[in-house]
């Protein structure tokens, strides 16, 4: 299943700028996702975190790029939900926990994606 707005879900959240920006920072997020391949496994996907992390991201790119937009996006993702105020480290890294990482299976991914999007339009509709 794709992360995408319906015509009905755009117009829905059109009137909540929050939620729109939460919106179209999962649908880049996704795409992103995509661009790499997206969820590799446990074994691949945590090598390909530590040859990233020893080549400052030169061994899978888009993959660096992903981890590094998911992490600055996270308090525009949440405040979309409906948070409001400044948010704890603590409070980043259990909203980060929501966000597929490339080390997860493809259901797995799949099944966060889906769940964020559908969090996130509760939000728009006002649920």
């Amino acid at each position: 299943a794709r992360v995408e707005r319906t015509k009905s879900a755009t117009k829905s959240s059109s009137g909540d700028a929050k939620a729109q920006a939460g919106l179209n920072t999962l649908e880049e997020l996704y795409r992103l996702y995509q661009s790499f391949g997206g969820a590799q496994g446990v074994v691949k996907g945590n090598i390909t975190n530590a040859l990233n992390t020893v080549s400052g991201g030169a061994y899978n790119p888009a993959a660096a790029t992903f981890d590094s937009v998911a992490e600055g996006s996270i308090g525009r993702i949440v405040k979309a939900m409906g948070d409001s105020g400044a948010l704890s480290d603590s409070d980043k890294q259990n909203a980060l926990r929501m966000i597929p990482k490339v080390s997860d299976s493809p259901e797995l991914a799949e099944q966060k994606f889906q769940s964020l999007y559908s969090l996130l339009m509760e939000a728009a509709q006002g649920e």
